[in-house]
């Protein structure tokens, strides 16, 4: 994801724009944000992710490492699994 085509930004915005998360802007940003919120109503919170990040961090951490080298996310980050569970014992 080198060489972003934005003719309008400084070279040194643009710089900054290209450069890695490192691991405190990603705790920093998941941490400022309210925990209530989720992007749609089926979603986890964010108060999963704050509540569960010393089991999920590294995980999320290597995620947004590949995505800086490939300049792309694994396809499988938008696929959804649904598990039915019976309510009642026989159903």
């Amino acid at each position: 994801m080198h060489g972003l085509s934005l003719p309008f930004l400084p070279n040194a915005a643009r710089e900054l724009l290209e450069m890695q998360f490192d691991e405190e802007e990603i705790n920093k940003a998941l941490f400022d944000c309210c925990g209530d919120n989720a992007s749609r109503t089926d979603d986890m919170t964010m108060a999963f992710l704050q509540a569960n990040w010393d089991t999920v961090g590294g995980d999320a951490l290597t995620m947004f490492s590949k995505f800086h080298m490939n300049g792309k996310f694994v396809a499988s980050l938008n696929a959804t699994f649904i598990g039915l569970i019976p309510k009642k014992a026989d159903a």
